[in-house]
């Protein structure tokens, strides 16, 4: 009897995972992060990407759909070493976020 009440909490929490993801406040900031990666300054990726993933790491803002559209941008305008380029930059910003404790 109890068992599947938790069966059921488990589904509703990876469904409230998705929809959180596809909120429609959260496909505006896609937009955005689409349109700044794919804005280059010279180099072979997008500094914008790269500074909107860090401000959503600071929001709570879903980061799978901005690095996911962000990479796709990327790869649009750049090419697959762009893509290669800041899928590297992002797990190099991912790791540090995990690694290093930061004393707020």
């Amino acid at each position: 009897m109890f068992q599947n009440e938790n069966v059921i909490e488990k589904e509703n929490g990876k469904l409230n995972i998705f929809s959180n993801i596809f909120a429609i406040k959260n496909i505006v900031i896609y937009v955005i992060s689409f349109m700044l990666s794919m804005v280059t300054l010279g180099g072979e990726f997008s500094i914008f990407s790269i500074s909107i993933l860090g401000a959503c790491l600071a929001s709570s803002v879903p980061i799978l759909g901005v690095v996911l559209v962000s990479l796709i941008g990327n790869t649009i305008h750049a090419g697959v070493g762009g893509a290669i380029r800041i899928l590297l930059n992002n797990t190099s910003i991912f790791s540090n976020t995990i690694h290093h404790k930061t004393n707020i």
